[in-house]
């Protein structure tokens, strides 16, 4: 029973980590543009998201194409992302 809360933390990690990058895709196409990134900022109301984009880019897009692709580059972009308590 001890381990149940734990558990459930982790769960409820996960769905928020899924869904902010589910809603950072808003095209659904399987890649994340720094324009998908500044609508999120905007929907959660944060200030200076140009440099915010800029920087969260410049962290995450490991192979410099512009956007965030493959499972690495979204892993670098979600552990950013919760580091500066966007996510």
């Amino acid at each position: 029973m001890a381990t149940a809360p734990f558990q459930t933390r982790e769960i409820v990690d996960d769905v928020k980590e899924n869904n902010f990058l589910l809603v950072a895709d808003a095209n659904n196409n399987g890649v994340i543009s720094r324009g998908e990134i500044r609508k999120v900022l905007e929907d959660r109301h944060f200030h200076f998201k140009r440099i915010r984009v800029h920087f969260a880019m410049k962290n995450a897009d490991l192979n410099g194409n512009g956007v965030i692709d493959g499972e690495e580059e979204k892993k670098k972009l979600l552990e950013y992302a919760k580091k500066k308590h966007y996510a």
